[in-house]
């Protein structure tokens, strides 16, 4: 959806990539549709979000698509790419299936991981946003560091999370629950539900 809104494209369809487990980049140039590589051979900037997302094997077969449409050996064909998002949220999907074949490869996951930014960290301008906008409140902003980074999460931590913890029965109904599975959620729903009784619409 947030493609969309831009006119973009997710990265499978915009690169014309079949999902698969494993992407191993092993296609000549005539295995490629013509179009396909004559857009992206005409491409100046690539823009990709939500970058914490894309798997290390899936960003070393755009770099070696880019390769092939624009028959350049440098990174990603010599086209600019600009990676948006925060490598703390989000993680790849890697199935447990692959995983054993997958880490004798990478050293993990995370695009950064791929063979193209781990032989060319030169080339890479990395630029962090550290100011928080979403937070004013100093004491809770150190809780949700400390959590983000796994570190000095001490009894004062847990303490002040567990003060805010509200049971079944003091729920007020306007609240919005959160659950930590999709069946739970499923669940709450239908107890409410069945509770409504009115015509349905």
């Amino acid at each position: 959806m947030s493609a969309l809104l831009i006119s973009g494209q997710t990265i499978h369809s915009f690169f014309q990539i079949q999902p698969t487990s494993l992407y191993i980049q092993n296609k000549s140039k005539s295995d490629y549709n013509r179009s396909l590589l004559n857009k992206l051979s005409r491409v100046d900037l690539i823009v990709i979000d939500e970058i914490s997302m894309v798997r290390a094997d899936l960003l070393d077969e755009i770099d070696y698509e880019l390769r092939i449409a624009t028959e350049n050996d440098t990174p990603f064909g010599g086209i600019k790419m600009l990676f948006l998002g925060d490598p703390y949220q989000l993680p790849p999907v890697l199935d447990k299936n692959i995983q054993n074949i997958f880490m004798t490869k990478y050293k993990s996951a995370y695009f950064f991981s791929s063979t193209v930014i781990r032989n060319n960290l030169s080339l890479i301008t990395h630029i962090e946003f550290t100011k928080v906008f979403r937070q004013t409140d100093e004491n809770f902003l150190n809780i949700l560091s400390s959590l983000r980074l796994a570190e000095n999460i001490t009894t004062n931590t847990l303490e002040s999370i567990n003060s805010r913890i509200i049971y079944d029965e003091e729920i007020p109904k306007n609240i919005i629950r959160i659950t930590g599975t999709k069946a739970q959620a499923e669940n709450y729903n239908l107890v409410e539900y069945t509770k409504i009784n009115s015509q349905e619409r």
